[in-house]
Formats: structure tokens, sequence, C-alpha cells
């Protein structure tokens, strides 16, 4: 853990907007955000506001991109945690994010009001921007674990495995062991 802990004080060191928030959860979540989806910039307080929705009825989404270029929208969760305890855990979180996927496209999010007003905002604005050119082609969906229990390739193509035959998605689970102790797992959905 040594070395991930350096990792997030030179980030926090580079990025000044980060280190004023005093949550480490946030902290991890926002290094991964970078790291994946901005890793050339700063992350200054403008970032924040335009992508980070983490607060209550957020519908188990943390970050939400809108990569331009390939039309793509990706809903993020980050857990920085020690432990993970079930694959199942693991597999709630997709969940979660799945179901608020579908509950916004098919109903919008302005149309519902069990979530909060900072996810829909942001949920929009990144349709719009994708919209700007053309139709959404995909949605993704990441789920950054910062933990010990799923560092091993064994346990890391398990859950893969498991994810891909419980969760309702077109394209294969893929995961990535994208530092030490931080793990990616990813899934899509073609947009219709």
């Amino acid at each position: 853990m040594d070395k991930d802990n350096n990792l997030l004080q030179t980030f926090l060191a580079d990025n000044p907007a980060v280190a004023e928030i005093n949550n480490l959860n946030h902290q991890f979540g926002m290094l991964c955000y970078k790291y994946f989806f901005q890793p050339d910039d700063v992350f200054d307080k403008s970032d924040i506001e335009e992508v980070f929705v983490d607060q209550g009825e957020d519908g188990g989404i943390d970050f939400i991109n809108a990569n331009v270029d390939s039309n793509t929208i990706s809903l993020i969760q980050t857990k920085n945690i020690r432990e993970i305890g079930t694959i199942d855990d693991i597999a709630d979180i997709f969940t979660k994010m799945l179901r608020t996927y579908n509950v916004f496209t098919s109903t919008g999010p302005d149309e519902t009001a069990s979530y909060n007003s900072l996810l829909k905002r942001v949920y929009k604005s990144a349709i719009e921007n994708c919209h700007k050119r053309k139709k959404i082609r995909k949605t993704e969906f990441h789920v950054f674990l910062g933990c010990e229990n799923y560092k091993t390739p064994k346990k890391q193509h398990e859950l893969s495995n498991y994810l891909e035959s419980h969760l309702d998605i077109e394209e294969p689970n893929e995961y990535f062991p994208v530092l030490e102790n931080f793990l990616e797992f990813k899934a899509g959905r073609q947009s219709n």
C-alpha cells in the first residue's frame, strides 16, 4: 500500500483542488478518474463540478465521463477499502449502476425524483455533449477498487467470470490491474 499512498500523495500535490477535499475515498476516486479519463490535465474545480456526482441518492455512480470523440458515456464507481466482502458485493455495485442507467434511458433523468439533482445535471450534460456530434454509441460501466483481496490474477478471473454470468450486459467484462492495489472492472452496453 505504500506505493499507492505515494501515488496518491503525488497526485494531491499536483492537483490542489483535489487536495482541498477532505475525504480520502473521494480523493482516491478522483485519482482513478484522472488516471484513466484525463491523464494529461490537472484536475481542477471545474472538472470536479463537471464529472463528480458522489452524494446521497447518486444511483451508485461517483463520476460520469463523456468522451465525445468515441461517443461513449462512462458511469464510474470507486471504492477505496481494504477488503471487499464477497463477489456479490462487487456485482451489486454494477447492478446499482445498471439500474440507474435503465431508469435514465427509459424515462429520462428529469422524470424521476429518486436521484439527486447533481447526478441528473451531470448525466444530462454528458449526453448533450455527445449528442452534439452524433448519437451515443456506447455506455460503459467502470468500477475501480482499491483493495487487497482481489489482487491475484486467479481472484480477478473468478470475479470477471462471475460478473459476466450475473449481469445484464452485452460485452464481456474486463479487468485491469491498473496499479499495485487498484483494480478496474469494466462492462459495456451498446446504446440504442
